[in-house]
């Protein structure tokens, strides 16, 4: 097992990236809600940040 020295702040940036991409997932499927919209940036929106959620699991799953 690796162990190292890694400052917290990199845990604290991820889970912060983690909290910003559920919000903008959960914002960007309001949005498919609301008429007359440019539903467009909304998809690429929400495709982002499941990536992005995938990523984070991913990263968090690497460890074990």
């Amino acid at each position: 097992m690796l162990v190292g020295n890694i400052s917290p702040r990199f845990g604290v940036g991820g889970f912060l990236a983690l909290i910003y991409s559920l919000v903008g997932a959960v914002l960007s499927l309001y949005s498919f809600k609301l008429k007359d919209t440019f539903h467009l940036f909304s998809a690429i929106g929400l495709a982002l940040n499941v990536l992005s959620l995938l990523v984070a699991a991913f990263i968090l799953w690497l460890p074990n």
